[in-house]
């Protein structure tokens, strides 16, 4: 019997025989190795992510990071069954140790468990979520989880939107409009798609170019562009951002800072949405056909592209870009609030 085979049949004996302890601690044996792995609630270890794949379970996770050698750790998002294997531990590095609802964080440390927060009480269907307007306001009124919220950017009686919340980055609240976690979703969509949005805000996401004419207007202008390369997140960001008219014309006013990341946008700044049925750009080709992803293009010289293909060695002009970063990105984000 090969060591594989071992690993998964003690994994699967644990799982089978002490259900109610999976949530604590659970282990698994690769020959006379052991691992024990103990977990932290709404937690999860950020920026030494080396690994990750979409999983049934955390179990399975936890099965391969026992196989892994370089696996110190592992991250289960729990809403959307994802893995990530860290090569650093809580203790090794307390400060990107954070808050996320939903998600379970596992080491081999016995104290882990002590570092579980309390899971929110917003899916309680006793108690519905207020008609807030903002990522902000729910931050504001106590809801700490980064999650799906429904805001009401134009006040209670106007139309809803369903975001997802990044509530951790500078504890502020950020309506999270782009999102790349692991190309399950094609980006590679035409001019309808654009407008209206696709995706699910619990994974892989665009929230739609009419939503974010509305969300600018409302003075939703401060932009944040996250990146994740391997074990490294970098930031820039924007203020006075705005999409306006039928083309979805893109500008801002400021570039802030960025760390360390730089700016990447000055060739997009006043530039129109362009899709591969609708090419709006100034190259004499289709540059979202050519790079089989939609964007704010000047021409096809592209100097940054969040919505390209999913490839961590894109050839050509493919692949997810952002100049000023200029390493494969596995991960990306634009958030906005207000200022």
């Amino acid at each position: 019997m090969n060591l594989q085979i071992l690993s998964v049949l003690y994994f699967m004996t644990i799982w089978w025989f002490s259900p109610l302890m999976v949530a604590e601690k659970f282990g698994i044996q690769c020959g006379q190795l052991k691992h024990q792995f103990f977990s932290a609630e709404n937690m999860v270890l950020k920026n030494f992510v080396y690994k990750n794949k979409t999983v049934t379970n955390h179990v399975i996770c936890g099965r391969d990071c026992g196989l892994e050698k370089d696996c110190k750790s592992f991250n289960f998002y729990k809403c959307r069954g994802f893995c990530e294997l860290n090569n650093a531990t809580r203790k090794e590095h307390t400060e990107d140790f954070v808050e996320d609802q939903e998600s379970l964080y596992f080491d081999m440390d016995e104290g882990t468990p002590t570092r579980s927060i309390p899971t929110t009480h917003f899916f309680s269907t006793q108690s519905p979520l207020p008609k807030l307007s903002s990522c902000q306001k729910f931050r504001e009124a106590g809801y700490s989880g980064s999650n799906v919220y429904t805001v009401y950017p134009s006040g209670p009686s106007a139309a809803d939107m369903r975001v997802y919340c990044d509530m951790v980055t500078d504890d502020r609240g950020w309506i999270v409009f782009q999102r790349r976690l692991n190309g399950s979703v094609d980006f590679n969509r035409n001019w309808a798609e654009y407008k209206s949005g696709f995706g699910d805000p619990s994974g892989e996401y665009w929230l739609g170019n009419d939503n974010l004419v509305a969300l600018t207007s409302a003075d939703f202008t401060k932009l944040r562009v996250v990146l994740e390369s391997d074990g490294e997140t970098g930031y820039v960001e924007y203020d006075g951002v705005s999409v306006t008219g039928s083309e979805y014309i893109f500008t801002y006013t400021n570039y802030i800072l960025g760390a360390p990341a730089k700016n990447s946008l000055n060739d997009n700044k006043g530039k129109m949405f362009t899709t591969r049925d609708r090419d709006n750009d100034e190259a004499s080709g289709n540059c979202a056909e050519q790079t089989h992803g939609a964007w704010w293009f000047k021409d096809c010289t592209v100097k940054s592209h969040l919505n390209g293909e999913y490839e961590q060695n894109p050839v050509g002009r493919r692949g997810i870009v952002w100049y000023e970063w200029n390493q494969p990105i596995k991960a990306c984000s634009m958030i906005l609030r207000k200022p």
